[in-house]
């Protein structure tokens, strides 16, 4: 009797050990198959270009801005050199997001020159009063 029962329980052991194994295997083809769906390339910043068509609605004038595929409100924002808010007021379904395709009115006056800003080295202020400078000369 002692030894049908040890059958048994060694049995059960085993199946209880392979089952672990089958989970653990599901478990890595799982986050391989999300890993290999999920692109991570999709998450890249995506350039935006600035449109160069304008028009004019009641004496203002706007750039008109075509969404492409991967451009969310904030990129869209920085290529024009606006904040998120000045995009959202001229255009409030921005504010839960924006979808490919849709076209947005950009304030042509709130736009800023990015490539000039950025291209500017930032200035270093030197504070003598907290710190000693030394310049190192070769020799």
């Amino acid at each position: 009797m002692q030894n049908i029962f040890k059958i048994v329980v060694d049995r059960e052991y085993i199946i209880i050990r392979i089952w672990m194994k089958i989970i653990r295997l599901t478990k890595a083809l799982l986050i391989i198959s999300i890993l290999l769906i999920f692109d991570v390339t999709s998450y890249s910043q995506v350039v935006v270009e600035r449109s160069k068509e304008k028009i004019i609605i009641s004496g203002v004038q706007y750039y008109i801005h075509q969404v492409k595929k991967g451009q969310t409100a904030y990129s869209i924002s920085r290529g024009y050199g606006i904040t998120v808010e000045e995009l959202t007021k001229e255009n409030p379904p921005a504010v839960y997001g924006v979808n490919e395709g849709q076209i947005l009115r950009i304030p042509a006056s709130k736009v800023t020159d990015l490539a000039r800003s950025e291209s500017a080295p930032p200035v270093k202020v030197r504070d003598e009063t907290k710190f000693i400078y030394h310049k190192l000369l070769p020799g």
